[in-house]
């Protein structure tokens, strides 16, 4: 299938999907908002009627859906109209309340069945294309797993290019901010400019780990270590 732009329905909440909004429309080249729906922060525990909430109107015409509803109820509502409306792909961070309960995640992908792919990664920077997937390899071309190449110059770093970048919009922060850094201190300092920037959830959970934001740190300090690793293998050569 031929995509020339993905059409993305966003839905907001609050502060979240806010910056997937600026990202997207910096820096997708692939990729188009079509609609964007915010969604009430203040919301009730549980919603037995979410079509008062989200109107049908808006799911027609999209390739992929991004959601930050942050809600059990909605967040099923908004995969069955999906299905319902031929969308094949959802996206939803990991911190929705559908994924912290087993019984609320089955439930989900029951809905989805095998006609909607949904992606909860735990953090979004996490996201990584998926072999027979066309739209989501194609929206991690662009967004997802951060990727660098970088430049350095008497032990630090002089230029950094974001061939990937996370949809918040981290990574480009981040290439921003390191120029000038040694060599070796980048690794350290990129993960902690990622935790400056990002809004993922903080602290330690006993039961899931460390917070979402140290994760996300680590996969931008894997991914410059791995620029670094090629820029001066490169100089070897």
């Amino acid at each position: 299938m031929d995509f020339p732009k993905i059409r993305i329905l966003l839905f907001q909440r609050g502060m979240y999907g806010e910056r997937v909004e600026e990202t997207i429309n910096k820096y997708g080249k692939k990729l188009q908002i079509s609609k964007i729906f915010k969604i009430p922060k203040e919301l009730p525990d549980i919603i037995e009627e979410p079509e008062t909430y989200i109107p049908d109107e808006i799911f027609k015409n999209i390739d992929l859906i991004i959601s930050y509803s942050l809600h059990a109820d909605l967040s099923q509502y908004i995969v069955e109209k999906a299905k319902n409306n031929g969308i094949k792909v959802v996206i939803m961070p990991g911190e929705d309340p559908s994924f912290s309960q087993l019984g609320a995640r089955r439930q989900l992908f029951e809905i989805a069945g095998d006609e909607v792919n949904i992606f909860g990664p735990e953090v979004t920077c996490a996201l990584k294309p998926v072999q027979d997937n066309e739209i989501i390899s194609l929206f991690c071309s662009e967004l997802g797993q951060p990727e660098f190449k970088i430049e350095t110059k008497d032990g630090k770093i002089s230029k950094v290019e974001v061939i990937r970048g996370a949809p918040c919009g981290a990574t480009w922060y981040v290439a921003k901010e390191i120029i000038g850094e040694s060599i070796k201190e980048a690794p350290r300092k990129a993960a902690l400019l990622t935790q400056y920037y990002c809004r993922a959830s903080r602290g330690y959970d006993i039961i899931g780990g460390e917070g979402k934001i140290h994760k996300a740190g680590k996969i931008t300090m894997k991914a410059f270590e791995k620029a670094i690793e090629e820029t001066l293998n490169n100089k070897k050569d």
